[in-house]
């Protein structure tokens, strides 16, 4: 999958970095845990220590100048936002960045939950299962 990535990113004349990292609340090790081959954006991963795929968080991968930069959170990570969002805790409250998040509607009170106590208010629900997040400050 991270290939797919790369390959897209190059083709579309997208510079940056991209990295062969699961993001999550705390840096480990991880692996796929259902892997879609029909939609590889489905494709769900787990902690899993030995499970070759280094985890880190956002906070780790951005230096505190960076995290100042940050305009927008984009995530869709199959249920796993909590974590990534709880990994990102220090970005967020550093650049209180827009926050694009898939949430399923189990999942929405909880993560909604979360971001409030950060600051943050659900602003639109876009189709599916997309929701926009603000900081209130």
């Amino acid at each position: 999958m991270f290939e797919t990535l790369q390959k897209n990113l190059d083709l579309n004349g997208i510079p940056g970095k991209s990295h062969r990292v699961m993001l999550a609340a705390e840096k480990g090790e991880g692996a796929i845990d259902a892997f879609k081959p029909q939609n590889h954006g489905g494709t769900s991963f787990k902690a899993l220590e030995g499970g070759g795929t280094p985890m880190t968080t956002i906070d780790a991968t951005l230096t505190k100048t960076d995290r100042g930069k940050l305009k927008l959170i984009k995530i869709d990570v199959e249920s796993a936002q909590l974590d990534v969002l709880k990994g990102a805790r220090a970005s967020i409250e550093a650049a209180k960045p827009v926050i694009w998040c898939e949430v399923f509607a189990d999942e929405r009170a909880e993560t909604e939950s979360l971001l409030k106590s950060m600051g943050y208010r659900a602003t639109k629900i876009l189709k599916g299962d997309n929701a926009v997040f603000v900081h209130e400050g």
